[in-house]
């Protein structure tokens, strides 16, 4: 759920000056700055709070990454819902070397997508929102593609029409793009090339959004398993699979 109007959702906040959630806890799925008040409103009566806001999702493809299994991972993160959750993948950065392999096959695995009514059997990928979620998804297309970008497929409103729209990669995308610094909250995959382990740090880190983050490596730890991060992270929560 995106609140566009975060004067009215405070005054639907609130029943006679009171509080709604003033039974124990509050619980939203929104953005960071509604998140915000939230939090202000909650500290007076000190209430548990369940906050998943705005996500800028980096997920990085190093050179010796098992492709096919990045590929499902990307299928996953950045596909389901359409790509309407907080945690999708919204920037997909791929090792120079790897980038055109990962490329193709991500691309056949995006034609297998079916668009459709969700109740419909076999349907993969179903309607976004409202239609200003369509004109976003086109805004960040366009104004990537402007910029040096590439459509490498779909790209467009889906042929059924309504609010559906075609599964998109983009290829070549630059750091300057808008898609890199807002949340697209739809079904496009925008690749874009790194050549160092450092380099592609420093453009994920490069947003004002946390909540999540993906990688695909088969070296993530110098004691040779998935401990050796630990020196280097916060933990908060953190899947690992596929690691023997």
């Amino acid at each position: 759920m995106k609140l566009r109007d975060k004067q009215l959702f405070r005054q639907q906040c609130y029943i006679n000056g009171a509080w709604v959630g003033a039974r124990g806890g509050d619980s939203i799925t929104g953005s960071t700055e509604v998140g915000k008040t939230l939090l202000e409103h909650c500290a007076a009566t000190v209430k548990k709070e369940s906050m998943e806001l705005g996500g800028n999702a980096p997920f990085i493809v190093f050179d010796d990454a098992e492709l096919d299994k990045a590929v499902e991972g990307v299928m996953a993160s950045k596909f389901r819902n359409a790509g309407q959750t907080w945690v999708c993948a919204n920037r997909i950065f791929v090792h120079s070397d790897v980038y055109d392999t990962f490329k193709e096959r991500l691309a056949t695995a995006v034609s297998t997508l079916r668009v459709g009514s969700g109740v419909e059997p076999g349907v993969t990928i179903d309607p976004l929102i409202d239609i200003a979620a369509v004109e976003q998804v086109e805004q960040h297309i366009d104004d990537a593609t402007a910029k040096g970008a590439a459509v490498f497929s779909g790209g467009k409103r889906h042929a059924n029409g309504g609010t559906f729209f075609e599964p998109t990669i983009l290829t070549d995308v630059m750091v300057d793009a808008m898609l890199m610094n807002e949340e697209t909250f739809g079904p496009v995959a925008p690749l874009i090339r790194f050549t160092s382990e450092n380099e592609v740090i420093q453009k994920a880190n490069d947003t004002e959004f946390g909540l999540a983050c993906y990688f695909y490596s088969r070296d993530i730890g110098r004691e040779g398993s998935k401990y050796g991060i630990d020196d280097y992270v916060e933990i908060k929560y953190m899947c690992i699979g596929g690691l023997q």
